[in-house]
């Protein structure tokens, strides 16, 4: 089934515990890339904004795939298995009032994702004092879900989306010899 904004998938890949990602309205090219998003929040109305507020944006011509998570095992569990997702738009309270604060120690202690860009979205601004998190936990940003305008949340993940993508040109250039290309 598909409409314009969403094609549905009526089955998970098999070999994943995680659904398939698609996009109906973009054609993948050989040299296209892709720019993975990690949407973890509990309310359902917070995953549709966002979608609807990406619907049509260009991440320097790279394929935007959104993923969903609607508790914090659910988004470390999708992590676990998809080691490419770039950004991670992360609510703050959801089982609890610091899950995504725990998520946080989790993703950077146990998995060393340290390239993955977090983006710490709240909806209660104050309850996790944003210089606080900052400096304690390794967010890249922070924001209150009501300054998210599109134009915002644009510039939020494509700053964070080159920020990545540098990051994981440094790591090549670290461990390629180009001379022998080994």
């Amino acid at each position: 089934m598909s409409d314009q904004l969403f094609e549905f998938l009526d089955d998970v890949d098999a070999n994943s515990s995680t659904p398939a990602l698609t996009d109906a309205s973009v054609s993948r090219s050989p040299k296209q890339h892709t720019f993975k998003l990690l949407v973890v929040d509990d309310d359902e109305d917070v995953h549709l904004m966002t979608e609807l507020l990406l619907k049509g944006l260009c991440f320097d011509e790279d394929q935007l795939l959104v993923q969903h998570a609607y508790n914090s095992q659910e988004a470390y569990d999708i992590l676990l298995h998809d080691p490419d997702i770039a950004a991670m738009l992360l609510d703050v309270v959801m089982e609890s009032e610091d899950a995504g604060l725990q998520l946080v120690h989790r993703i950077r202690h146990s998995l060393r994702r340290t390239k993955l860009r977090i983006i710490l979205r709240t909806g209660q601004p104050g309850y996790a004092p944003e210089l606080e998190t900052i400096q304690r936990y390794d967010i890249n940003d922070y924001k209150t879900k009501t300054e998210l305008t599109r134009e915002r949340l644009y510039t939020c993940l494509m700053t964070a989306a080159r920020s990545y993508r540098q990051l994981d040109q440094l790591e090549k250039l670290a461990y390629e010899d180009h001379l022998t290309g080994y």
